[in-house]
């Protein structure tokens, strides 16, 4: 039983993996548009916090999006830095990220620590690597086509970051995420989306 998860998950690795290694074309070498930096506290929401970590928070995220691919390794295992799901991981393994220090009510040198430690394992995103001969201008009547090309990870990424400045973020989730019209052909959206956020 074990194995048949193990081949299917594979399988579903290889068909989602793109997600997230977007897009690059010859006119891109940067990666687009600053998102809001606002972090809310989440559940936990553990007294202590300051606008000192937050802003430290806010700084380690956006230079770990600015800078570092969301799959840490070729085999599609992505990027925790700025997250950790506790829920399925033994305790044993479990690593700090930068999300849940912070809501733990963690000091900047706490935070600061976690994103020395952690991103120095990550991949780079390389703008340089795998350009497009081309530019390519993603839109959301083509996105589909590029899914699944690690070459496009730039554009898409820009893309997306359009589509959260414009729609907000619960607003492009369900728009290309959850909406059954954009789940179809293969798209398998939620599940790429599961994969490699």
């Amino acid at each position: 039983m074990d194995a048949a998860i193990s081949k299917e998950r594979r399988k579903t690795l290889e068909r989602t993996k793109p997600i997230c290694k977007l897009a690059m074309t010859s006119t891109q070498t940067t990666v687009p548009l600053r998102l809001p930096t606002t972090i809310k506290p989440g559940v936990v929401n553990i007294p202590g916090r300051d606008p000192e970590a937050q802003e430290v928070a806010e700084s380690l995220l956006e230079q770990d999006r600015q800078k570092d691919d969301c799959f840490w390794n070729p085999k599609a295992l992505h990027n925790h830095l700025s997250h950790q799901d506790l829920t399925f991981i033994p305790l044993s393994l479990i690593r700090a990220s930068i999300l849940v220090a912070y809501d733990l009510g963690a000091p900047t040198s706490v935070l600061q620590a976690i994103y020395d430690t952690q991103s120095a394992g990550q991949r780079p995103i390389d703008v340089e690597e795998d350009v497009t001969p081309d530019p390519v201008k993603i839109t959301p009547d083509n996105f589909r086509e590029h899914l699944g090309q690690e070459r496009y990870y730039l554009a898409l990424l820009t893309f997306f970051t359009e589509q959260i400045k414009e729609l907000g973020v619960s607003q492009t989730l369900e728009k290309y995420i959850f909406s059954a019209t954009v789940n179809v052909n293969g798209s398998d959206m939620l599940s790429r989306f599961m994969n490699g956020v």
